[in-house]
């Protein structure tokens, strides 16, 4: 029995002495134990001028060195084979191939040149005319923002507002809106069409804006974010031919309401007044909103229609204006910075008028489309015409808007101004009523579309009644009590029933109805046309209806 465990001892010995030998060779076979051979590589960095270039960030086999002031980088590796790659923002970046067999010191230079940046050419939805587009984009271009972000153009696009949510979304590509009243841009944002205002500088320039005017605020804000900001101010009345309404014996108008009495009809079938389709023109459907809130639903459209029947209906808000001024019209409904321009260029002539019943100090916002495919080149855009600078271009002679930056006016083009500036003065010391953008919002397609069906495109037979009414209660062949019981009914919407082509029952146009009509109304085709037919044709028969009658009572 001691003579087996000796001879396990003795294995036991055994192994013990062998793997103290093979420690021993192999300690000495390999003095570094298990540590690898490394390479050293290093080298230096310049730019095309041969100028040492810092920040660069060298790298290869997962290890980095970021070049100093000397333009100097180094770093150890395995030795093996490797792609080098050197970049730095605003630089080309540049890779180069090493073979490093052997533990010693490798050098590998690089030289990085400028990367060319991307030229920058800005989509704009507008509904600006072309003297503002044209000089915006004039004094942009040669700024230096312009330059950081490498915008190189400006391309706009003077689309109907009705139209700007398919035109976003059919493009895909458009970088900002610009124009067109808030209700116009609500829209875009509930349709989830426009992005945040996030840049630094354009936080910086927002902070200078007033937060409210008139009542009314500058900045629209969502879940804390800045989704559009007004660039510009507006009030809306009408602008006034003095020498027309001479010739014509017409006095000056005060009031909406005054658009809408027969005294205007005299001169048909040559109105008097002139407006725009609202279906053409955002300003003069603003205007027409502005009186549905401040008189009420029913009395609204009442007005509405009669003021339709005095006036001339244009394609263009700029063309109301230029027949005001040219004598075409006494009377025009307009924005205020083209009553202004008429009145500053023709003061023994033209006159704008804030309404006495009530107007609207409106921001006019500019906002970030989320189809742009330069975000930052568009909100550097944004910045600009937000900035003191930028405002400079609603103080030349030509276009006088209001700013939305009042603090333009310390400059020393802002001091040239001083007409401007005591009209905006006045312009936040205007009658302004309780307005509800959201209101406004949730019927305004409705309200354009019945607005062309009833006034617009029935034009001639509304006209055709006005006339003979207003002739039949001049002459005395119909009393005041008889003519008022047909204004009661004309233009009422209570007054107007039509067949609803969709459910067949017969329908009214309550402001109910309009707001539950009114996304479809601006996002179905088919859905509008039949629905404005079936208006239209009511319309036309009710004003052969309103003929009749009137025969019947004169003879």
């Amino acid at each position: 029995m001691c003579e087996g465990l000796d001879q396990k001892i003795i294995a036991i010995a055994v192994v013990v002495v062998l793997l103290l030998c093979g420690g021993y060779l192999i300690f000495f076979n390999n003095p570094g134990g298990s540590q690898a051979i490394t390479a050293t590589i290093q080298g230096k960095v310049t730019d095309s001028n041969g100028v040492a270039l810092t920040g660069v960030s060298v790298s290869a086999g997962g290890k980095t060195s970021v070049t100093g002031i000397d333009g100097l980088y180094l770093f150890t590796l395995d030795k093996g084979n490797y792609n080098v790659e050197a970049k730095k923002m605003g630089y080309d970046t540049k890779t180069s191939s090493l073979s490093a067999p052997e533990g010693k010191t490798y050098v590998l230079n690089f030289t990085l040149s400028l990367t060319k940046p991307k030229e920058v050419i800005l989509k704009v939805l507008t509904r600006h005319s072309s003297d503002i587009t044209y000089n915006s984009k004039t004094a942009f271009l040669t700024s230096e923002i312009a330059k950081k972000y490498n915008i190189i153009d400006i391309k706009w696009y003077g689309i109907s507002g009705t139209l700007w949510v398919d035109a976003i979304k059919l493009s895909n590509d458009f970088d900002i809106a610009w124009g067109g009243g808030p209700v116009l841009f609500d829209v875009l944002m509930n349709e989830k069409l426009l992005s945040p205002l996030t840049s630094n500088e354009i936080k910086s320039v927002l902070s200078q804006l007033p937060v409210e005017i008139g009542g009314m605020p500058l900045k629209r804000v969502k879940n804390s974010e800045t989704m559009w900001a007004g660039a510009a101010i507006s009030s809306f009345g009408f602008t006034l031919n003095k020498q027309y309404l001479k010739n014509e014996n017409l006095p000056e108008p005060r009031k909406w309401m005054d658009l809408a009495s027969e005294i205007y009809a005299t001169t048909l079938p040559n109105p008097s007044i002139g407006t725009a389709d609202a279906l053409k023109s955002t300003s003069n459907t603003r205007i027409f909103e502005i009186i549905l809130q401040g008189y009420g639903w029913n009395e609204g459209w009442q007005l509405l229609t009669r003021m339709g029947a005095n006036s001339r209906i244009y394609d263009q808000s700029e063309l109301v204006r230029d027949a005001a001024i040219t004598g075409n019209i006494g009377i025009g409904t307009t924005i205020d910075f083209y009553g202004y321009t008429a009145q500053l260029e023709n003061p023994e002539l033209c006159k704008y008028i804030l309404p006495e019943d009530g107007t609207l100090i409106n921001p006019d916002p500019i906002a970030l489309i989320n189809t742009s495919p330069n975000p930052d080149a568009a909100q550097a855009f944004i910045t600009w015409c937000l900035s003191i600078e930028g405002q400079k271009v609603w103080l030349i002679p030509t276009i006088n808007r209001m700013p939305a930056n009042p603090a333009v006016f310390n400059t020393t083009e802002g001091k040239l101004r001083p007409d401007l500036k005591e009209i905006y003065e006045i312009t936040k010391e205007a009658a302004v009523i309780t307005f509800s953008d959201d209101i406004a919002t949730s019927y305004e397609n409705s309200l354009m579309n019945y607005y062309s069906a009833t006034i617009v495109r029935s034009q001639i037979k509304l006209t055709d009644f006005w006339m003979k009414l207003s002739s039949a209660y001049k002459s005395g062949k119909i009393t005041k009590t008889q003519f008022n019981e047909f204004i009661l009914k004309f233009g009422n919407p209570q007054h107007l029933e039509f067949i609803d082509p969709i459910s067949g029952q017969k329908q009214k146009f309550t402001e109910t109805f309009a707001i539950s009509i009114n996304s479809q109304m601006g996002s179905d085709a088919s859905f509008r046309t039949k629905m404005v037919d079936a208006i239209l044709k009511a319309a036309e028969t009710q004003y052969d209806t309103f003929v009749n009658e009137l025969k019947q009572i004169t003879g």
